[in-house]
């Protein structure tokens, strides 16, 4: 009995180390799987990380020419935005302390597209000279066709003559 005492142990031993090795090789394997799906998810994660830093790329690029596409769409009137046209020349008198009146407005056609638009405006000859710098400066396309500034009578209330211009000109940027 002596002897299977001695060989017990070596016995035991030799089934550990198989144990061992096999416990080794099934961790190394688990390991080994968890690694390429650890590489693969963090490749989606880089791809999709690339494709939001695309995105916001876009949309700040895209509220950059916001602006622009607004100022270009302002320059150009089509035929529903003649309103908006008219309004805004005649809310510039006000803000140089005049008053401006659209006297007549004509449509062209043929090569000489475009819209012709007579304004009458009254105020201060300051007040008028603004109101033409700001006509000049505003976003549309415009050519002046005719200018006639006169005088007119003194107010009673005051010792400022009136004054009294009327503005002829062509909408280049007018899209029938």
């Amino acid at each position: 009995m002596k002897k299977i005492f001695q060989k017990m142990p070596l016995l035991i031993s030799v089934l550990f180390l198989a144990f061992s090795c096999f416990a080794f090789v099934f961790i190394y394997r688990e390991t080994n799987k968890n690694n390429v799906v650890g590489e693969e998810a963090s490749l989606n994660f880089a791809k999709e990380q690339k494709r939001r830093d695309d995105i916001k790329s876009v949309d700040v690029f895209m509220k950059s020419i916001k602006n622009d596409q607004v100022l270009t769409e302002n320059h150009f009137t089509t035929g529903s935005g003649v309103v908006s046209f008219l309004d805004n020349i005649e809310g510039l008198a006000p803000k140089v302390s005049a008053d401006a009146k659209i006297s007549s407005i004509e449509i062209l056609s043929g090569d000489s597209s475009g819209l012709v638009v007579e304004v009458k405006v009254t105020g201060g000859f300051g007040s008028i000279y603004k109101f033409l710098n700001l006509l000049e400066n505003s976003p549309y396309e415009l050519d002046f066709i005719s200018m006639n500034i006169n005088i007119t009578e003194k107010t009673k209330k005051s010792k400022i003559h009136e004054w009294e211009g009327d503005f002829k000109m062509k909408l280049l940027s007018f899209i029938q």
